[in-house]
């Protein structure tokens, strides 16, 4: 073999390792760009729980993040142990609107209860002034949708561990079915994630 043909089979070869190396690096930053626009709907709580517990348990629940858009209506679905577990109602959290204002958000707490599923909803009808827009949120300190109350059944036991599972969330946009802006857990645009209370 001369030592053109040599020449040649070790550019082609030096081609085609390059060619594998940029297809990894195109993957990777197709990676770490999808990641860094993920959305995270989470349930929260640091307290302790036992089962001696009579007050209040708070929940917020939060979002990672808001993408730019505007978000008109909103709904979120979380099951809970409704034998263990007594519902008793929303409070506002901390994301504002395009008015500056944090949105009160509508729910049935027989109903909740009745079926062991929290089914909260948020519609603006003033016309975008008091939709969900990026500007009302802020990480740490406008990051709160609604926050969940409730009481320990007497059923509940020590050991007990109460899984609230979202099992569907949106935030939709106005053009949320045509250009798919809108967040959605069932859709993939949106991840939910779940929380456990242990009873101590």
């Amino acid at each position: 073999m001369n030592k053109e043909k040599i020449a040649i089979i070790a550019i082609v070869f030096s081609l085609i390792v390059v060619g594998v190396v940029y297809g990894i690096s195109m993957k990777s930053n197709e990676k770490q760009i999808t990641k860094s626009k993920s959305v995270e709907l989470y349930l929260e709580y640091n307290g302790q729980l036992t089962s001696q517990s009579k007050e209040q348990v708070v929940i917020p629940v939060k979002l990672s993040k808001l993408l730019p858009a505007v978000y008109p209506s909103a709904s979120i679905s979380i099951e809970f142990d409704s034998q263990k577990l007594e519902f008793t109602g929303i409070t506002r959290g901390t994301m504002e609107n395009y008015s500056k204002k944090v949105p009160k958000w509508d729910v049935d707490v027989d109903k909740s209860n009745e079926i062991g599923v929290i089914n909260a909803i948020y519609l603006d009808k003033s016309g975008a002034k008091d939709s969900y827009y990026k500007s009302g949120f802020e990480e740490g300190s406008k990051d709160i949708v609604l926050n969940l109350k409730f009481r320990l059944k007497d059923d509940a036991k020590s050991s007990d561990k109460l899984k609230l599972k979202i099992s569907d969330a949106v935030f939709a946009t106005v053009n949320g079915s045509e250009d798919k802006s809108s967040l959605s857990t069932l859709k993939g645009t949106m991840k939910g994630k779940d929380l456990t209370l242990e009873v101590k």
